[in-house]
């Protein structure tokens, strides 16, 4: 049987999770390797409608399906689903990588 996930609300489904590629290594925003311990990476696979706030106004996910993210130490903990999966919270995403290479397509 196939099955297709939908995330409600502020939920994003991601892909393909691992660590950060060694190029991240003296990245300004996430140092040397010791300061990437716990970031991981992941391929978006599926986004929500999004959050609504106090005034009723709707917050989309600033991510897409198909982008390559970045999760924060904490995205993963909860929530994996043992699929190479797993549904995260859209604040919990610190970064779109805006540029792939072919190696992580």
């Amino acid at each position: 049987m196939r099955w297709k996930i939908k995330p409600l609300g502020a939920k994003v489904l991601v892909g393909e999770i691992g660590p950060l590629p060694q190029e991240f290594d003296g990245n300004p925003q996430f140092g040397p390797g010791p300061n990437n311990v716990g970031f991981t990476m992941g391929k978006v696979i599926a986004v929500g409608i999004g959050d609504y706030i106090d005034s009723g106004a709707r917050i989309e996910p600033e991510c897409a399906v198909g982008d390559f993210v970045i999760l924060t130490p904490y995205a993963t903990s909860e929530r994996r689903l043992g699929i190479g999966m797993a549904l995260v919270e859209d604040r919990l995403i610190e970064a779109i990588i805006e540029e792939v290479d072919d190696a992580h397509t």
